[in-house]
C-alpha cells in the first residue's frame, strides 16, 4: 500500500553527534530492529533530538466534501434572473432591463456539499427590486440553509413632464416624454403608458422633468352643474330619451343626479363619453 512519510527533526545540532550524522542514524535504527529502535528513540529524547515521522495513508486525510461558494452564488443569480418580471406593453416603450448583483459570502463558510440540486427562495419580507435577500436551501441528507444578499437594478421607462404644466390642464401627448431610471427608487404609482395620461386633467402644477404619477391625474368633467343633458332610459325594450339638467359636475363613468324639468323628478345616472346620462333602466 502506497504511503507518504514526512520527517521533521527537532533538537540540538547533529554536529555534536558525528557518529549519527550523514545518514548513520537511520542506518543504525534499521539494522538494530524495532527494540533497538525504541532504545535509540529514548536516547534521542535524552540528548534533545527528536525525529517525528508522519505517515499519511490513503483515507486518513479529511475527505469531507464542501459546497463551493460560487455554486451558491450562481444559484441565487439564476433564481433572480428567472423571477424578475419582464415588462411588456403595447407600445414596447416601457421595457425593463434588470441587472442582478449577488453579494459576497464569508470564504470561511463550510457547508456539506448538497447531494441534490440547490433550491433558492425569497424569504418573507424580501423583494424583487433594490437591495434584497435570497435564501438557498439544501434538502439532502444533511440539510442546511444560507441567506445571500443581492441587489437588483431595474432600469425602466416612465413618463415625466416635458414642460411646465398647470393645474386643471388637460394633458396631450406633447406634454409628456419618457425617461429612464432605476424603478426601485421611483414612486410606486408612476405612469408608464401615454394612453393612461393623455386626456387626463392635472390636479396640481408640474415642473419640467417631474414624474407623472397616477394620483396627480383625474378624469376631466364631461358635464357641468346646470348643463342641459339628454337622459337615456329603457322601458319595455325601448330606448327612451328625455331632457334633464345636471345637478353636479361629472366625469365619464361618474354617477350624477339629473333633474327632469317637466316632471321635476330627480334621477341618477352614469355620465357617458358624449356628455349625456344613461340611467341603465
Amino acid at each position: 500500500m502506497a504511503h507518504k512519510t514526512t520527517c521533521i527533526s527537532y533538537g540540538r545540532s547533529l554536529r555534536r553527534f558525528p557518529h549519527w550524522s550523514d545518514g548513520k542514524l537511520t542506518q543504525t535504527i534499521n539494522q538494530n530492529g524495532l527494540n533497538s529502535g525504541r532504545a535509540t528513540f529514548k536516547a534521542l529524547i535524552g540528548f534533545g533530538l527528536l525525529c517525528v515521522c508522519a505517515v499519511q495513508l490513503p483515507g486518513w486525510a479529511d475527505s469531507r466534501a464542501i459546497q463551493s461558494i460560487d455554486s451558491i452564488r450562481d444559484t441565487v443569480a439564476e433564481f433572480l434572473q428567472a423571477s424578475i418580471p419582464v415588462s411588456t406593453t403595447s407600445t414596447s416603450q416601457t421595457h425593463t432591463d434588470s441587472t442582478v448583483s449577488v453579494g459576497k459570502l464569508d470564504p470561511r463558510l463550510t457547508l456539506d456539499r448538497c447531494q441534490i440540486p440547490l433550491k433558492a427562495f425569497l424569504p418573507a419580507g424580501s423583494r424583487l427590486y433594490g437591495k434584497t435577500t435570497v435564501g438557498v436551501r439544501c434538502g439532502g441528507h444533511k440539510p442546511w440553509t444560507v441567506y445571500v444578499p443581492a441587489n437588483i437594478v431595474s432600469l425602466g421607462k416612465y413618463l415625466i413632464a416635458k414642460r411646465s404644466l398647470q393645474r386643471g390642464q388637460i394633458l396631450h401627448l406633447e406634454d409628456v416624454e419618457y425617461a429612464q431610471q432605476d424603478t426601485s427608487i421611483l414612486p410606486r404609482n408612476h405612469t408608464t403608458e401615454a394612453d393612461d395620461v393623455v386626456g387626463m386633467e392635472l390636479k396640481h402644477q408640474l415642473s419640467p422633468g417631474r414624474t407623472v404619477t397616477a394620483n396627480m391625474l383625474t378624469r376631466p368633467d364631461t358635464i357641468k352643474k346646470g348643463q342641459q343633458v339628454t337622459i337615456y332610459s329603457r322601458s319595455g325594450g325601448l330606448l327612451v330619451s328625455s331632457v334633464g339638467i345636471a345637478m353636479a359636475n361629472g366625469a365619464e363613468g361618474a354617477r350624477v343626479k339629473v333633474k327632469n324639468p317637466s316632471s321635476r323628478r330627480i334621477i341618477e345616472g352614469i355620465v357617458r363619453a358624449d356628455g349625456n346620462v344613461d340611467t341603465g333602466r
